[in-house]
């Protein structure tokens, strides 16, 4: 759990440097889409006995 929690931390100070750099800005959001969808999957497997 740390470990989303250090990229998401990371998203946030990347953010404050997104107006200068718009890729990164991009990159994060891609980043944050990728790992709600991680989290979604994961968070489900287990439920519903599809691990």
């Amino acid at each position: 759990m740390q470990l989303w929690t250090c990229i998401v931390l990371d998203c946030a100070l990347l953010s404050i440097t997104a107006a200068a750099i718009p890729d990164i800005s991009l990159l994060c959001e891609r980043e944050r889409n990728w790992l709600q969808i991680i989290e979604m999957n994961w968070g489900k497997a287990p439920n519903e006995g599809q691990y």
